[in-house]
C-alpha cells in the first residue's frame, strides 16, 4: 500500500500553549462504571455529526460486536493526522485500528476543528470543545464504562491524545499515541501512556517523543528499569504508581514518505496490536 500523504510539515510546529492548573488529583484503577447510556436503546452509528461554534462537526462511531445496550463497553477517541481526515484514519492510516480494538470497543473517530489538525493554537480549543460535547454525547446514549475511556492518535491527533492525557486526566484511563509529542506538563490527573515513535521520523521529530517519555515516567512514579513490552519491540518501565504503566515502543519501519524517501513517520504495522494489548490490560 502507498503511504498517505504528508500530514504535517517538518518545520510546522505548534506554538507554546498556557496549560491548566494541575489539580493534584490522579486516576486510580476502579471497577467497570456503566455510563448513563446503559439501559437506553440501540445508539447510532456511522457517520454522524454536531454543531461545534456555529460548524458542522463530523465524526464516525463503531461499535464492537458484543455490544451490548445494558453491558458496559470501553470507549476509544481516535484522532487523525493533520491534513487527513476521520474516515481516512480509521480506514487507511491506522492500519488494523479497526478489527483489533474496534472489535473490543466503541470506537469514535472525530474530524479536527478550527484547522487541518488538532494540536496548533487556533484548533485546540474548538478540538477541546468537540471532545467535551462527544464525550457528553456517548456516555449519556452509549453503554459505555466510563472508568475505561482511551484516547488514541497519530500525529498531530498524537498531540492532541496528550493534551487530553494532561487536561482530562480524571476521564482518560490511558492513551496510545504514535508519531506525537508532549506539548502541555502543568496536568490533571494521571493516565497510563503507550508511546510509539521512530528516530527517523522528519515531521515530529523523535526528541520530541523521548520527552514525552520521560515526563509520563516522572509523572507515573517509573524507575528506568524496562522489560519487554505489550509486543516487540515495546519495552514497558517498571515500578509505577499502581493502574498506571508507561510503555515505550522505538521502531525503524519505512511506514511514511516525506517525499524524500521513507521515514518513521507513520503508523507501524505493530501499533494496533501492542496499544490493544496495553490498553486492554489495564485494570
Amino acid at each position: 500500500m502507498e503511504p498517505p500523504p504528508a500530514m504535517e510539515p517538518p518545520t510546522d510546529m505548534p506554538p507554546a500553549m498556557e496549560p491548566p492548573a494541575p489539580s493534584g488529583e490522579q486516576n486510580n484503577p476502579t471497577p467497570i462504571t456503566p455510563s448513563a447510556g446503559c439501559g437506553k436503546g440501540a445508539p447510532p452509528t456511522g457517520q454522524l455529526a454536531l454543531t461545534i461554534r456555529g460548524n458542522r462537526a463530523e465524526y464516525l462511531v463503531t461499535l464492537p460486536p458484543s455490544y451490548s445496550t445494558t453491558t458496559p463497553s470501553p470507549l476509544i477517541f481516535g484522532f487523525h493526522g493533520r491534513n487527513r481526515t476521520y474516515l481516512e484514519f480509521q480506514q487507511v492510516d491506522a492500519s488494523q485500528i479497526q478489527t483489533t480494538m474496534g472489535a473490543r470497543a466503541v470506537m469514535v473517530y472525530p474530524q479536527s476543528q478550527g484547522g487541518a489538525g488538532w494540536n496548533f493554537a487556533a484548533e485546540v480549543p474548538p478540538s477541546v470543545e468537540f471532545f467535551e460535547a462527544l464525550y457528553t454525547q456517548l456516555t449519556e446514549n452509549y453503554c459505555v464504562d466510563t472508568s475505561h475511556v482511551f484516547a488514541v492518535g497519530h500525529s498531530s491527533g498524537g498531540y492532541f491524545a496528550d493534551i487530553l492525557a494532561c487536561r482530562f486526566g480524571d476521564r482518560l484511563r490511558g492513551i496510545g499515541d504514535v508519531s506525537g509529542a508532549i506539548q502541555e506538563r502543568a496536568c490533571n490527573g494521571n493516565v497510563a501512556a503507550l508511546l510509539v515513535h521512530g528516530p527517523n521520523d522528519t515531521v515530529v521529530p523523535f526528541a520530541g517523543a523521548v520527552a514525552m517519555r520521560d515526563f509520563y515516567v516522572q509523572r507515573n512514579g517509573c524507575s528506568q528499569t524496562t522489560t519487554a513490552g505489550p509486543v516487540s519491540p515495546c519495552v514497558t518501565y517498571q515500578g509505577c504508581q499502581a493502574g498506571l504503566p508507561v510503555a515505550f515502543c522505538q521502531h525503524n519501519e519505512p511506514t511514511y514518505s516525506d517525499g524524500n524517501g521513507p521515514t518513521n513517520h507513520g503508523w507501524p504495522s505493530f501499533a494496533s496490536q501492542a496499544i490493544t494489548n496495553f490498553l486492554f490490560s489495564l485494570p
